[in-house]
């Protein structure tokens, strides 16, 4: 699994993860007025599940918003719930 790109797909306001042509899991975000970024959903397709991906996307995901120095609003259940179960990352929370 270590064949992937990993980008910030800022024109259309997602991460997203990359095997070959495929994207194998993104992350949507806004922008808030304060500068946070929320995460609004996370999607991993069907073909890729079960394989632990979601877990490396949250984590390039966090890792680039701490590396900006903005704090994250989780607003979907899974990073709700990654960020909850990963104690390094409550205090990125906003």
């Amino acid at each position: 699994m270590n064949n992937y790109e990993f980008i910030n797909n800022t024109d259309r306001h997602r991460y997203e993860l990359h095997l070959d042509d495929n994207v194998m899991a993104l992350a949507e975000y806004r922008i808030t007025p304060e500068g946070h970024v929320a995460l609004t959903h996370t999607e991993v397709p069907r073909e890729y599940r079960g394989r632990g991906i979601g877990g490396i996307l949250a984590e390039k995901v966090l890792s680039d918003i701490a590396a900006q120095g903005r704090k994250v609003v989780p607003l979907c259940s899974f990073m709700v719930s990654y960020i909850t179960d990963t104690p390094k990352w409550h205090s990125l929370r906003a």
